[in-house]
């Protein structure tokens, strides 16, 4: 019985943990001074610096 226990708080933990990460917000900092590497969902990286940076909000 204390071995079920263990092991049902463990697998409560892992799933809590592994959830908690989804939840987290993305950070949007950017520094105008160094280069700065984009993305495109193509696989496209443009470089350059950043002025300014125009997003949607939800």
């Amino acid at each position: 019985m204390k071995k079920f226990f263990i092991l049902s708080a463990l697998a409560l933990l892992l799933t809590t943990a592994m959830q908690a990460q989804q939840l987290l917000t993305p950070s949007f900092g950017f520094s105008h001074k160094k280069t700065s590497y984009v993305t495109l969902t193509d696989g496209t990286v443009i470089t350059g610096t950043l002025k300014d940076v125009d997003r949607k909000r939800d």
